[in-house]
């Protein structure tokens, strides 16, 4: 798969699942993800990849969000929400999360 991507690649493995690790916001030391910066490292299988990597604790948005100001252009502001035939109902998340 990494081939499809047309350069180098760098794997992160995160110890939280997708909703830990992705969608909720970093939390301080809830989590550790490893990185292994070995020139091969994209050659070894994943046994010899985890024993040669380094664990951090935290999210591993800390490390992602450099690569992401490398490869992003310049922060804009958000477009507006809604329009006059469909106004916005309330401010995000919704109404659904205080439903039981």
């Amino acid at each position: 798969m990494r081939q499809l991507l047309g350069g180098p690649v760098r794997f992160i493995l995160a110890e939280s699942g997708h909703i830990a690790g992705i969608i909720n916001h970093p939390s301080r030391n809830k989590r550790a993800y490893w990185v292994n910066e070995a020139d091969d490292s994209q050659d070894l299988d994943p046994d010899e990849w985890l024993e040669g990597a380094t664990k951090h604790e935290g999210s591993w948005w800390v490390d992602w969000v450099p690569w992401l100001e490398q490869h992003s252009g310049k922060r804009v502001k958000p477009p507006a929400m809604g329009s006059d035939e469909y106004p916005p109902i309330m401010d995000a998340p919704g109404t659904y999360v205080l439903e039981r």
